[in-house]
């Protein structure tokens, strides 16, 4: 950071990117503490400031920004157990925390990484006891490719570098790094984020990781890339690296009026004989247009919603059935909906065997038990989909009729095609 206009163009870059974060963490970053006290004078007033040195200017060091919003009860606090190369960050958020990991493992011994690893790993195994209250994300300048990766050489034809399957052997203390990060989930994006000027290649090194387990990952939005080109950014002289961005959050709630209908409890014969009594009995084809489209809507809704429940009582055990099951035990313990969660455990053994409620809280009694399972369940109901739609492929007409039924006034006009 010594040259002012390099400085200059590196503070403007990280400006940007803070405009769009709420925690950012920056790998080499050269300067003394007082030097990074005065750069950033004015970011401090929005972020909590946190950099992790080596003890030498010369040497690049890890600086850690949280939005002051994002923590506005509580502070966040760091340790460094490799000063300037691995840093932790402790973030409450209410009842959660986030325990956010920061790696660069350029130059560390194998006994190093081994006690690195050993220490993410208790982090993990609190994650695991409780997932929806402790989640770890580790992020990091890694200095070996994801299993299956090869960099892509610009002066040589290649195939697409992630499908290539053959990447270089991961050797020395880069295994047991790489033995943790396939122990969670990476949250993958594509784009190359280092760009080698020496061999003219691109390369995936940066990367983002979390514990969350799949059920869990259901239930958020994702969305990661580069901010900036990496071959870009490294003739501006800024770095050899392009930002990468993970955006994460939970899905909005929707409202179990606009929840989408599945497709099978529309095909079953008490649906017909629900809409039909419904229809009826709000009299919906003497209806004016409007308000017998809005009616008719709602009682296909109804009857598609007793189909449902039909089926979960009656088949509790099948694929579809224990697929909508597991998804709400997943839903009502994420977000801690006390009435859900009890009309699970009164009508499902699952949800009795699984869910427990206390102190206003939903927990999961067996958080690893429930991963399995949950995986099970949604990969029968998947493999019965798949089933079911190679059947139909197979008997299908060869004359295809579509029927629709308009009502008009009291007549019921029907139009084949």
């Amino acid at each position: 950071m010594q040259d002012r206009a390099a400085r200059a163009r590196k503070i403007g870059i990280l400006s940007r990117i803070l405009q769009v974060s709420q925690i950012t963490a920056v790998f080499e970053s050269h300067g003394s503490r007082s030097l990074v006290k005065r750069v950033f004078r004015q970011h401090a007033k929005s972020f909590h400031l946190f950099h992790a040195t080596t003890g030498s200017d010369n040497a690049g060091g890890l600086l850690l920004f949280v939005r002051r919003s994002t923590v506005p009860t509580e502070l966040p606090t760091l340790s460094h157990p490799v000063p300037g190369r691995v840093a932790r960050l402790l973030v409450p958020h209410g009842v959660q925390e986030l325990r956010v990991w920061a790696v660069h493992n350029f130059g560390l011994s194998d006994e190093t990484i081994g006690d690195v690893c050993a220490s993410v790993r208790r982090d993990l195994r609190d994650a695991a006891s409780d997932p929806s209250r402790v989640i770890v994300f580790l992020v990091g300048d890694f200095n070996f490719l994801p299993r299956g990766e090869e960099a892509a050489y610009l002066a040589t034809p290649t195939l697409a570098y992630t499908t290539l399957g053959g990447s270089r052997k991961i050797t020395g203390s880069d295994v047991k790094l790489a033995k943790l990060l396939g122990e969670m989930v990476e949250l993958q994006q594509s784009q190359p984020t280092h760009f080698d000027n020496a061999t003219s290649s691109e390369s995936r090194l940066d990367r983002g990781y979390t514990s969350l387990p799949g059920w869990l990952l259901l239930s958020h939005r994702f969305q990661a890339g580069t901010l900036f080109d990496c071959r870009w950014i490294h003739k501006q002289g800024v770095s050899d690296h392009a930002p990468v961005c993970i955006n994460f959050r939970k899905d909005l709630p929707i409202q179990s009026g606009a929840r989408p209908i599945t497709a099978s409890a529309c095909k079953t014969p008490l649906f017909l004989r629900s809409l039909e009594s419904l229809l009826l009995t709000w009299n919906v084809p003497q209806m004016h247009p409007f308000s017998r489209w809005r009616w008719h809507k709602y009682c296909i809704r109804e009857a598609a919603r007793c189909s449902r429940n039909d089926a979960l009582t009656a088949f509790p055990d099948s694929p579809q059935s224990r697929a909508l099951t597991y998804a709400s035990m997943g839903r009502a313990v994420w977000r801690n909906d006390v009435i859900l969660a009890k009309n699970l455990i009164l009508r499902s053994r699952s949800a009795a065997f699984h869910l427990s409620i206390h102190d206003g809280y939903v927990d999961l009694d067996f958080p690893e038990q429930f991963e399995k399972d949950f995986a099970e369940a949604k990969l029968a109901h998947l493999k019965k989909k798949q089933e079911t739609l190679e059947g139909t492929e197979a008997e299908a007409p060869t004359k295809t009729q579509i029927t629709a039924h308009c009502y008009l006034s009291s007549h019921e006009v029907v139009v084949a095609v």
